[in-house]
């Protein structure tokens, strides 16, 4: 049997370096990971909040939102950097969300964080706001990593139960709003909640009943971002709160 030549050393030379470039970009991402995992959690207690961390039992607590039920293939859905707890007259929740669609020839993913507030304070119709620049992504070319294209269920559902609230038009510059009950949700969305959406700018909003959704499609925040996200999300649940379609709240001031 004929002995194979020893392996090039220009060969080897090429594979080891894969190996550590490999290796290397493993570990970045390893500890970017761990960074931001330290940072959620020393935001938590410099706030008395619990840091939950990663998890999957809690994902049915949101399965009312159209972000957590857009899909019907398989797929993987995942909470990371949880974090629950009480802040002023409300229970808030603040995580990333990591959803992949698995057994797809085109694939699809996303990944965003996203906060939940609760309150008795609350008493919301089922609405979903999406800004236009995403619903307009959607009829865009896609491809494995294009997380765009899992809108595209949301952005039908929403185009049929769209509504108009007059004399808006900057607001729809820059959102599509729908929901089943259109007269309590014109009602919600008064000048002062469309005004601070506006000045937002391309944020996704849910509610339904006591409970509110925000977060931004596909981004992450970053971790020296989170007080600015969660006074986005408290001065926005005010506005609802207060709104001529829900129950007027205590004062968050």
């Amino acid at each position: 049997m004929p002995v194979k030549p020893p392996p090039e050393p220009i060969a080897v030379l090429v594979i080891l370096i894969v190996v550590a470039l490999v290796g290397g970009l493993l570990w970045w991402v390893i500890r970017q990971t761990e960074k931001r995992t330290d940072g959620f959690r020393q935001f938590a207690e410099s706030r008395s909040l619990r840091f939950i961390g990663r998890s999957t039992k809690f994902l049915h607590y949101f399965s009312a939102f159209d972000l957590f039920t857009r899909r019907s293939t398989p797929r993987t859905r995942q909470l990371s950097n949880l974090i629950h707890g009480p802040i002023r007259d409300c229970d808030i929740w603040i995580f990333d969300y990591y959803d992949t669609q698995v057994f797809s020839s085109k694939g699809s993913w996303a990944r965003q964080s996203v906060i939940c507030i609760e309150s008795e304070a609350l008493s919301l119709p089922r609405f979903s706001v999406l800004p236009v620049k995403i619903e307009h992504e959607t009829n865009g070319a896609g491809g494995l990593f294009a997380p765009r294209r899992i809108l595209k269920r949301m952005t039908r559902r929403l185009e049929r139960d769209e509504i108009e609230l007059a004399g808006r038009n900057k607001f729809y510059e820059k959102y599509r709003i729908g929901g089943p009950n259109a007269q309590a949700i014109q009602r919600l969305f008064d000048t002062s909640v469309n005004e601070m959406l506006e000045q937002l700018g391309s944020v996704s909003v849910e509610g339904d009943g006591c409970k509110m959704l925000i977060y931004r499609e596909s981004r992450m925040a970053p971790v020296a971002d989170l007080p600015e996200f969660v006074g986005e999300a408290i001065s926005l649940y005010s506005l609802l709160k207060s709104s001529r379609s829900g129950r007027v709240g205590p004062s968050l001031d």
